[in-house]
């Protein structure tokens, strides 16, 4: 259980880098993407406040960060970036039923995953 949130936390990184490539990006996509680099620090620090040993702490703020890349998806003009964000926060919101009961290898796997999700689709 702890070695998980670890090696979600040193995960984050890299994830929120991956979100970062926004130059160059047509219409909305660069305000998109940068919503989404913004929500997911946001899920990075209130998650960081979570003590090892209570992982079931994450449902929540993982819900939230599911709901706010779905919304994003909604005002994506670019149909691949909607794509991505809509199929990450599906892997989110099946990832937040297991981080209850206190398995993180889904969640693991999500945020391993997103760089080559959304860090493409904003590149």
């Amino acid at each position: 259980m702890r070695w998980g949130r670890v090696r979600v936390l040193s995960g984050s990184g890299v994830l929120l880098a991956a979100l970062g490539l926004t130059a160059g990006c047509g219409g909305n996509s660069a305000a998109v993407c940068s919503d989404a680099k913004a929500a997911y620090a946001a899920y990075m620090t209130q998650v960081r406040t979570v003590p090892a040993g209570q992982p079931a702490q994450w449902k929540a703020p993982t819900d939230q960060l599911a709901a706010k890349l779905g919304a994003l998806a909604g005002k994506a003009d670019d149909g691949k970036l909607r794509s991505a964000l809509n199929a990450e926060a599906g892997r989110l919101r099946a990832a937040s039923t297991t981080v209850a009961a206190g398995d993180m290898a889904q969640l693991n796997t999500v945020l391993a995953q997103t760089p080559r999700g959304i860090g493409k689709a904003c590149d």
